[in-house]
């Protein structure tokens, strides 16, 4: 099976490891279990002994402890703890999905920009593939009759991120129902990676599609949230018992299980979420204000649509070079890592993570800084350069 390079995947593990600044990392940053212990303000003492009795063997192979499923389902209003399979992180949840419910000849909807996941998998799996792009001129809203052209009876799936990666752009509640009158239409599953759903920055909650709609799927995960990215934890909530199914079925061949140390940890984890998501928002409000004070005083050459969500932000520039052009020199002369725009297919641009340590966030900036000055003084500059 021929499938295309995980473009993302594949600028970040070739630098991640040598970054000095990295504004790239979209997981808040994150907890150690001596940070997770002292934010909740656990037993550490009785926390460490229940852990250490855990068994390292498969632990459960239903989706999940019942404790965990609970505490997962309480994320929700309309999901109860059989409705969630718990998998390894939310990336793992988008794959399984696409390959337990996809066929080829399928037609798949992608709104884009989004992960890159939504576009290659399907395709690879003999799936037509037709993109609806987002418009940041338009706030990144989503045209209901542009959506339904793209649809017909052959429409198995619509795939989308909200809150979005990489604008940081949320969809209101009437947008999402207006997506779901045109699946409802076609009677397609709504796919939405709902991984930023719990960071916001009005401190509500993004609304789920799996709560929303019958054939609505909601991926999540223990990595943005609650800063647990290393835990590998995610899971996919359906009140649709076809799909649950046929997931079911798949997961014998690629998962069993997740682990009864994962489950655990991320149940008491979800206990204390609210401590740990007033944690990540106070770093993010934050060092969104900084950035956001930033690109203010570079707007004579960049733009961008101010994020409602997540932790991410796409801004466009003018200069005359490509974004993977610009980005290799800004790591290569100062070790900050940001992610090209054409990774995304939306030349022109780079994504910003705010995610990062607030002076981390500082010193990435200075470095961006000057490389913008550069071009100011000389468009041309980097014309001879290799990426």
């Amino acid at each position: 099976m021929h499938i295309e390079p995980f473009k993302l995947e594949e600028w970040l593990k070739k630098r991640e490891s040598n970054t000095k600044y990295n504004l790239a990392e979209n997981c808040v940053y994150a907890v150690t279990l001596d940070d997770f212990i002292q934010i909740t303000k656990i037993d550490k003492k009785q926390f460490l002994s229940k852990l250490c009795q855990v068994k390292l063997d498969y632990g459960n192979i239903d989706g999940g402890t019942p404790i965990l499923k609970q505490a997962i389902s309480e994320l929700y209003t309309e999901i109860l703890p059989e409705n969630i399979l718990a998998t390894h992180g939310a990336t793992f949840a988008n794959s399984h999905l696409i390959w337990s419910l996809i066929e080829p000849n399928d037609n798949v909807i992608a709104i884009y920009p989004d992960y890159q996941q939504f576009i290659s998998l399907p395709k690879s799996f003999g799936a037509e593939v037709r993109i609806l792009h987002r418009d940041p001129k338009k706030g990144y809203s989503i045209c209901k009759e542009e959506l339904d052209s793209l649809c017909d009876n052959n429409t198995k799936l619509i795939t989308l991120s909200n809150p979005n990666n990489p604008t940081g752009a949320l969809l209101s509640l009437h947008e999402l129902k207006e997506l779901i009158e045109v699946a409802r239409k076609y009677n397609t599953y709504i796919i939405c990676d709902e991984v930023y759903r719990h960071v916001l920055q009005d401190d509500q909650v993004c609304p789920s599609i799996a709560d929303l709609y019958e054939k609505g799927i909601s991926v999540g995960s223990m990595s943005k949230a609650c800063s647990m990215a290393g835990i590998r934890l995610g899971w996919i909530a359906t009140k649709d018992k076809q799909a649950m199914q046929n997931i079911k079925y798949h997961i014998g061949y690629d998962m069993s299980s997740v682990g009864g140390i994962k489950e655990y940890i991320a149940a008491i984890a979800l206990k204390y979420k609210k401590a740990l998501i007033d944690r990540n928002m106070s770093l993010l409000r934050v060092n969104l204000i900084t950035l956001d004070g930033w690109l203010r005083q570079n707007k004579n050459h960049l733009s961008y649509v101010y994020p409602k969500a997540g932790s991410t932000v796409l801004v466009f520039y003018d200069y005359d070079v490509p974004s993977e052009k610009l980005c290799s020199y800004l790591y290569n002369t100062t070790g900050t890592l940001i992610t090209p725009g054409d990774i995304f297919n939306v030349p022109h641009s780079f994504r910003i993570s705010y995610a990062c340590d607030h002076r981390q966030l500082l010193s990435g900036l200075v470095c961006l800084s000057e490389v913008c000055e550069k071009l100011n003084n000389n468009p041309h500059f980097l014309d001879d350069i290799n990426p």
